[in-house]
């Protein structure tokens, strides 16, 4: 004999009050614990006040449909304070096989062995819940077994529903809704499993019209943003924040977005584009070949500029090809005409191609017999390039300068940062010239004069630790 004590808000759902403790203290589940009865006690339901005398029952009570507990629910708790006692008597050696394994199927070690469904005349067969005939093109359960089922075994149903999704009838599933109640916390932990049951039901197939609309949305968000493909597959905060916000709809694969949305959302955008290009009366192209510094692998650009009918400014990538063979004038004139045929551009409206002074890209461009203009700004590069590389104290004061900014920004930042402080300066990063953009030398001299006592500074502490 088993006694266990358990405490308890409100009214009480067993027959046993304690008998020595004030009403509503707590309640007293006394089982007989063995392998082949894990628990033996009352299901009647008891509310209200404690009786005359230890063990008296009353079944009076009001609005008994939400405020019974659940029959499964009480055997569960039995179960679980049996367990440590069943797990004991089936691991010692005395036992017989016969109650082991009945000790195992109690704690859902050991599966139900499955009822044989006997085939009888016709195309009908037993039912595996009962022995009534059901029909096999239809469903493994006679309609009354299910209904049965749903009403009477709902902690079962709804936890295996929980387990995986399956389709049942609208009357069977209104059977299953159980109304919640503040004091009886079984029902709203139906009603949680009921509501989930029906999410994943309701799971959105990979072609349904709203699932399209979300995936064409991440392939826009790919393409805007420039994000891996990978973020389908790979990125757990992207998918819990869609699998929260959107419990119905399931993320496709990588292969999906690379074979289907992708490649239709291309297509949409082409479409569009050709529209628009067709609708332009005069066109400018920019192109440009130029060669990566990640990969070396060289390219060949091309852009459109035209203006709308609402005086709008528009341009677009119309070309971004890998470019593998040699950079001769043929190979770029053979490119360029084969975005123009590709685009479905009249050669009358195009009025010009801006292009850089390559001499490959400048001989490319004229023979294909296209208006050419060379790049202003490119130009203006090689002036300035070629007036400072003539001046030899330029040269020797760009040289110095440029030295001065790679030491501080490999090692002496931090101290650099610190002198700005204490001297109430800025606290600006010195910037590197690039060789293609005369701007970016003048910048350099700039800040270096902004910063021009800090570097004083600087190196009187450089001279003292020395």
């Amino acid at each position: 004999m088993d006694e266990q004590l358990v405490a308890f808000k409100g009214r009480c759902g067993f027959v046993q009050y304690m008998p020595n403790k004030l009403v509503k203290f707590g309640i007293k589940i006394i089982m007989v614990v063995d392998v082949k009865y894990p628990y033996v006690y009352n299901f009647e339901i008891y509310y209200g006040m404690q009786p005359e005398g230890p063990y008296r029952v009353s079944n009076k009570m009001n609005n008994p449909g939400t405020k019974t507990i659940r029959r499964h629910y009480l055997q569960e708790v039995g179960l679980e304070l049996a367990r440590p006692y069943i797990e004991h008597r089936i691991s010692m050696q005395n036992i017989p096989r016969s109650i082991k394994m009945k000790g195992r199927q109690l704690l859902g070690l050991l599966e139900q062995p499955p009822q044989p469904n006997l085939p009888i005349r016709g195309g009908v067969g037993r039912c595996y819940s009962c022995s009534r005939a059901r029909d096999r093109s239809t469903r493994k359960q006679c309609s009354k077994c299910m209904k049965r089922i749903c009403s009477d075994h709902q902690m079962s149903m709804l936890k295996f529903m929980e387990a995986q999704v399956v389709t049942l009838p609208r009357n069977h599933l209104q059977l299953l809704q159980v109304p919640p109640h503040p004091r009886n916390p079984v029902s709203l932990w139906c009603k949680r499993l009921y509501n989930k049951y029906l999410r994943k039901k309701k799971l959105w197939n990979i072609n349904d019209s709203r699932a399209q609309k979300y995936h064409y949305l991440i392939g826009e968000m790919i393409a805007i943003d420039k994000e891996p493909l990978s973020i389908v597959d790979h990125h757990e905060g992207f998918k819990r924040l869609l699998n929260n916000s959107l419990p119905q709809y399931t993320i496709p694969g990588r292969i999906y977005f690379t074979e289907t949305i992708i490649p239709d959302m291309y297509e949409r955008v082409v479409r569009k584009l050709k529209n628009e290009l067709e609708m332009a009366e005069a066109i400018a192209f920019t192109s440009d070949l130029w060669t990566s510094s990640v990969n070396n692998a060289a390219f060949l650009s091309f852009t459109g500029h035209w203006i709308s009918e609402n005086f709008k400014l528009n341009h677009a990538v119309l070309n971004m090809a890998h470019f593998p063979e040699s950079h001769t004038s043929e190979n770029i004139k053979i490119e360029l005409l084969q975005c123009v045929t590709k685009w479905n551009i009249s050669v009358t409206k195009i009025q010009a191609i801006v292009h850089d002074n390559g001499a490959n890209m400048v001989k490319g461009v004229k023979e294909t017999l296209f208006p050419s203009e060379r790049c202003f700004i490119h130009t203006l590069q090689l002036v300035l390039n070629n007036a400072l590389s003539k001046s030899s104290p330029i040269t020797e004061i760009l040289t110095c300068a440029r030295r001065i900014v790679t030491h501080f920004n490999h090692s002496g930042y931090t101290k650099l940062e610190s002198i700005q402080s204490e001297l109430g300066l800025p606290k600006h990063k010195l910037i590197q010239d690039i060789q293609t953009r005369w701007n970016s030398t003048y910048y350099l001299l700039e800040r270096l004069l902004e910063q021009k006592s800090n570097f004083g500074v600087y190196f009187r502490i450089k001279e003292r630790e020395f």
